[in-house]
This record gives C-alpha cells, structure tokens and sequence, in this order.
C-alpha cells in the first residue's frame, strides 16, 4: 500500500460519497485494510485532505504551470485560477476540500515565478501577495457557491469570468 494508492482511492470516494461521507474507516474499507494502517502515510484526516487538495491542484495547475512566452502576469493568473477552478469543481466538494489549505513548498514554484513577474512589474510585495491571495480566494470561494447550491447557478463562468477581470483590473490600476 502506497501513499499514491491512498490518495487516489480517497479522491475516488470524495467523489461518491462527498467530503462528509469520507472517514478514515470508510477509506481503509475501501483498500481492504484496517484503519491505522493508514496512519503511516497520514497522521490524520487533516493530513490526507491536504493530500487530497494538493492532488487536485497540481493536476489542475500543470498545463499552466509556466507562462506562456511574452505573457504578462495578469492573463497568466486568469489562466491559473480558471484551471484551479475546474480542478476544484471536477471533484465533488473539491472547493470545501480545499478552503484552509496552505501550498506545500513543493507547490510554489510556480508561484514563485507568478509573483516574480508582479514584482518585476512595478506592484509591491503587498500588493503582489494581496493579488495572489484574493484571487485564490475568489476562485475557491466562487466554486464552493457553484458545488452547495441546490440547482446549477446560471451564468456561472460569466459570472466567475466577471469577477476574475474586475480584481485583475483593481490590481493592475496604480
């Protein structure tokens, strides 16, 4: 049993049963294991959701893990939060799951060059992180509107399109 293994059929479950129907003994059940065997790999739920979310967002997030040459730093980060979006809203409950999370080290990257360019652009490490973070923030905050209401939300990528250029407009304003 590996850690992969886990992680995988966790994601699995989420999406059938949702993140309230994911208990550790329900995942040991499903990998045909007794439940601390799964303490090796995670020291708790709290762990594995961040495993789960981690997962979600590096499958989200590589097809836009660099910029696109000549791209400025605003296109790339829509581009960023729109696949962050879709990754959260392909798993059930993907925005709650993820909501409190914080990047590991070996997510950021990416991140990293992201606010490079912001920098490098004239904005203050202030307003650089703000950005950043009200973006995230947005993005997870729009889909778990999007995956808790009771009928599909109209306009929802108009609406999320919307609010993404309005923050990257007040952003990019000095």
């Amino acid at each position: 049993m590996d850690r992969d293994t886990v992680v995988d059929t966790a994601l699995r479950l989420v999406d059938e049963v949702g993140l309230d129907g994911l208990s550790m003994r329900r995942l040991a059940d499903a990998l045909d294991i007794k439940a601390p065997t799964l303490y090796w790999h995670f020291a708790d739920k709290r762990a594995l959701l961040e495993a789960l979310s981690a997962e979600i967002a590096a499958a989200a997030m590589a097809p836009v893990e660099h910029p696109q040459p000549g791209q400025a730093w605003p296109e790339w980060l829509a581009d960023r939060a729109r696949a962050f979006r879709r990754g959260l809203l392909a798993h059930r409950d993907g925005g709650r799951l993820h909501a409190g999370t914080v990047p590991r080290a070996s997510d950021t990257t990416s991140l990293r060059r992201l606010v490079e360019m912001m920098l490098a652009d004239g904005l203050s490490r202030e307003d650089t992180l703000g950005t950043v973070l009200a973006v995230s923030r947005y993005t997870v905050g729009c889909v778990i509107e999007e995956q808790q209401a009771t009928e599909p939300l109209p306009d929802a990528d108009r609406h999320f399109e919307h609010g993404l250029r309005l923050l990257l407009l007040g952003a990019t304003c000095r």
